[in-house]
């Protein structure tokens, strides 16, 4: 493969051309190395014991982070057609119809010989071993049903999951339990339901109660398993209605939790969107990881991904505090990125403390293009046609789906196994000064082309800002008291304009020095500010229209015992950033996917909540930014519950055609204040989108 990749991968791969060679029945385990407290474990484990999830972190009994970090075993306990080789026959999409057409001409027990032969040779010890010795942790198992529960199609018991569990321990690998083709399907893709299915889970009681029984089977079975990490209940549901696959996920945990409290539960987004998935104590979730699967569609997402795409994941698993957990991904091939775009995903993933497993261990593949396992590339990759080819053909093909010496894609394996990536400490003399990076701070961007995550050698920054984009740096003060904050950057302009935010109010517009270059970072001081106990939402916003901005790496802050009063507090933005949480009703969805964010998914009459704190004060004129299609809605604004303003809204067009509305003037005094919007219209489901209220001072306080 002709592809040069960055930061010292390509020398890893000439060691690990060889991972993976069976020297004997009976591999050796990789050497597995026990972290002190507190640091990530995220290779092969010497013990094991239950893992669970803290905050946005997974942690095992000793309070340790765990990162899982491993492979899909794909195509193994359900096969994908299209992943050994069978490309060409449109009468075989699934694992179902290839055993159904071979039972169809060679009769039973020559299929049933069929399957144990796939499935003792597709995937054995020697491939766990492969996997432990890349330094990996884990491994996702995708599991069809029938395997389990249909004798025609597999064993009628867990023996294959049982031997999978067994390997792994050997070997010091965590096994994420995924049931990748529940009854009648869950979505209606036959290659990845193992059949031709339609979605009908959703539409059947029969098949609903089957997965049930499926997972309550499982849970009793595994739930005193500490090398199970969890349960991935159901995969890519994406054509369900959204609101009935959370239904259903309340179903499944309630079973699941009346055997088992401690295994942890992968949710996954359905692919529906990461940002629609609900706050997990608003259903009464605990012990949950939130999940989701990237595969860049074109060339361009492929550019954009590191830059924009992942990091508006980020933005959403900030909101929510949980971990994540992307369950799958891959860049296919090189016009997407290759090898090399997808180590940086693994950078990004290891950089927000994402768990992830790659799709897929191991793929029959013969173009040096694509890129989607590390094993199984050998100069013929097709199979046998299935409707054709004589029986003893059929059995050779499958024995030769063993993996073999030699057949691996050395950047691939380098990439996986080159190590958690750690960055440079960013830390300063300066003992009382705490330092945020980019794993505490939204990109949010004012336009589609706005600010993005860029990346360097020891640690990404934000850069390529537009006018009006910021990064809102999410701050946790220890007192409430004055706060010098530091803004770490680099530019090559004499002076840079910028604002300063705290909690949503605007405090200080100033300008500060360039550093004669866009790697040469150097520390600002950007004033001193009040800061409340606990979290608090420092926001730097592009002062003017230019381009070449800044490159933002860090900030920090350190109580300090200026007295500075000179705040603005010209004005203030309702945005989501800056929702009080106790104040965001559960039906509320933030769609953090877009650029700029907004709420949406808005009930009639259900308020939303901001907390202001303001020194003086003002009179002030506010203007919503909305998109609705609805004909007509009214939005009120309240103030600890007294009316301030209200508007009716006219339909902007669509949900996606934004515009502004003033919506009226209104005094702020000095102290604390509630601020509610409520929005309401005859479309009682969604009002519509908001993305936020700019309160504009006009003056000071009415009567001063």
């Amino acid at each position: 493969m002709k592809i040069a990749l960055a930061f010292g991968v390509v020398s890893a791969a000439v060691v690990l051309q060889g991972c993976g060679q069976r020297s004997s029945p009976s591999p050796t385990p990789a050497p597995a190395v026990e972290p002190p407290p507190g640091e990530a474990s995220t290779g092969p484990q010497r013990s094991f014991s239950f893992l669970q999830t803290r905050g946005s972190h997974i942690v095992d009994e000793a309070g340790r982070i765990v990162r899982l970090r491993g492979v899909n075993l794909g195509s193994w306990l359900l096969m994908e057609p299209w992943m050994i080789g069978i490309g060409n026959e449109q009468t075989i999409e699934s694992e179902k119809d290839l055993w159904d057409t071979i039972r169809n001409r060679f009769g039973e027990d020559k299929t049933r010989k069929f399957i144990r032969r796939f499935r003792d040779t597709f995937i054995t010890e020697a491939d766990i071993a492969s996997i432990a010795a890349l330094g990996l942790n884990s491994v996702r198992l995708p599991v069809w049903w029938r395997v389990t529960d249909d004798p025609l199609y597999g064993e009628e018991n867990f023996s294959r999951i049982d031997q999978c569990i067994e390997w792994c321990r050997k070997h010091g690998l965590y096994v994420i339990l995924d049931l990748h083709g529940a009854p009648e399907g869950q979505n209606a893709t036959a290659a990845i339901n193992g059949e031709s299915a339609f979605a009908g889970l959703w539409s059947s009681d029969d098949a609903k109660r089957r997965t049930r029984n499926w997972w309550k089977a499982a849970a009793s079975r595994y739930r005193d398993e500490p090398v199970v990490a969890g349960y991935d209940l159901l995969n890519e549901s994406i054509d369900a209605d959204f609101e009935t696959m959370l239904s259903f996920y309340d179903v499944l945990m309630e079973d699941i939790r009346e055997i088992d409290d401690r295994h942890i539960i992968f949710l996954q987004d359905g692919l529906h969107g990461f940002h629609r998935l609900p706050r997990p104590a608003d259903r009464g979730w605990s012990n949950v990881v939130y999940s989701f699967h990237f595969y860049p569609q074109n060339d361009q997402e492929g550019e954009m991904a590191v830059g924009r795409l992942l990091p508006a994941f980020h933005r959403t698993a900030m909101d929510l505090d949980v971990p994540v957990y992307v369950g799958e991904f891959n860049t296919i091939q090189q016009s997407r990125g290759g090898v090399e775009e997808l180590y940086r995903y693994l950078q990004l993933f290891d950089f927000y403390g994402w768990s992830w497993s790659l799709w897929s261990y191991k793929k029959i593949e013969d173009n040096p293009d694509y890129n989607w396992g590390i094993a199984g590339y050998r100069e013929d990759a097709s199979f046998p046609k299935v409707t054709e080819a004589e029986a003893d053909e059929l059995e050779d093909a499958i024995r030769n789906l063993a993996t073999k010496p030699g057949e691996k894609n050395p950047l691939l394996a380098a990439a996986l196994g080159a190590g958690l990536f750690v960055p440079d400490d960013i830390g300063s003399d300066d003992e009382d000064m705490r330092w945020f990076d980019a794993r505490t701070s939204m990109a949010l961007p004012a336009s589609r082309d706005g600010i993005r995550l860029e990346w360097q050698v020891s640690r990404p920054h934000f850069g390529f800002w537009g006018f009006g984009d910021s990064t809102a740096w999410k701050v946790i003060a220890h007192n409430r008291e004055r706060h010098a904050v530091t803004l770490r950057m680099a530019s090559t302009e004499d002076t840079i304009p910028l604002q300063v935010w705290i909690n949503g109010v605007l405090a200080r517009t100033l300008e500060i020095p360039g550093t004669g270059g866009w790697r040469t970072f150097e520390d600002r001081s950007l004033g001193a500010y009040p800061l409340e106990t606990g979290v608090n939402w420092i926001e730097i916003r592009a002062g003017e229209r230019n381009d070449a901005y800044i490159n933002a790496r860090a900030l920090a802050i350190r109580p300090s015992p200026s007295s500075d009063s000179d705040l603005s507090e010209n004005a203030i933005w309702l945005k989501p950033a800056t929702i009080t949480p106790s104040r965001i009703p559960r039906d509320y969805k933030i769609a953090w996917n877009e650029q700029p964010p907004h709420i949406g998914y808005w009930p009639s009459g259900t308020p939303v909540g901001w907390t202001i704190r303001l020194a003086e004060g003002g009179r002030y004129r506010a203007l919503a930014i909305y998109s609705s299609p609805n004909s007509q809605s009214q939005l009120q604004i309240f103030r600890d519950r007294e009316p301030l303003a209200s508007q009716y809204l006219a339909s902007s067009g669509g949900w996606d055609r934004f515009r502004s509305r003033d919506i009226g003037t209104f005094d702020l005094g000095p102290g604390e204040h509630v601020i509610s919007v409520v929005w309401s219209s005859t479309n009682t489901y969604a009002c519509g989108n908001l993305r936020e209220i700019r309160l504009q001072r006009t003056g000071p306080v009415s009567g001063l």
